[in-house]
This record gives C-alpha cells, sequence and structure tokens, in this order.
C-alpha cells in the first residue's frame, strides 16, 4: 500500500520502448543525429525490440484510461508513473 492507496500493476501503463535508442539521453541522440529529434516527433529507431511509435503508447494509454473510468463513478482514481528521463 503506498499512500494510502491500494496498488495494482498495470501492464498496458508501463516506459515508452525507445527501441535503438533505449538507455540514451534525448541530447546524445540529438548531438548524433545533429537535428532537435523527439520521440513524439521523429519515432524511434529497431534495437534489441522495435521500439514504439507515439501512436502505440497513446492507445496504449487509451487502454489504461477506458480501464478506470468505471471506477471513477465511484470515486477518485490514481494512475502513478514517470515521465521520461532521457534529457
Amino acid at each position: 500500500m503506498l499512500a494510502g492507496l491500494q496498488a495494482e500493476v498495470d501492464p498496458f501503463l508501463v516506459e515508452w520502448d525507445y527501441g535503438g535508442y533505449e538507455g540514451r539521453t534525448t541530447r546524445d541522440i540529438r548531438s548524433e543525429l545533429g537535428y532537435n529529434w523527439s520521440a513524439f516527433t521523429h519515432g524511434v529507431i529497431r534495437g534489441e525490440t522495435p521500439g514504439e511509435t507515439v501512436e502505440e503508447v497513446a492507445a496504449r494509454a487509451s487502454r489504461v484510461l477506458t480501464r478506470v473510468l468505471p471506477a471513477m463513478v465511484e470515486g477518485d482514481v490514481a494512475l502513478i508513473a514517470h515521465g521520461s528521463c532521457a534529457f
């Protein structure tokens, strides 16, 4: 239990798969490419994993939100994750 909340792990609420850019900083990727790269605008490249498009990440997030909507009728819902740490 975290902060009085009953935690449940959702397999759709996981980090963006950055494919060949996984584990690298945005600064390093931009330096290598020579332009102001963004996963949102330019996407990712294949690596050990194929990576995900912004549309695939958005679809996962949409499934999470659709699943929690009924619970929101009963009260508050907290979705806890972290943002990209690639900077």
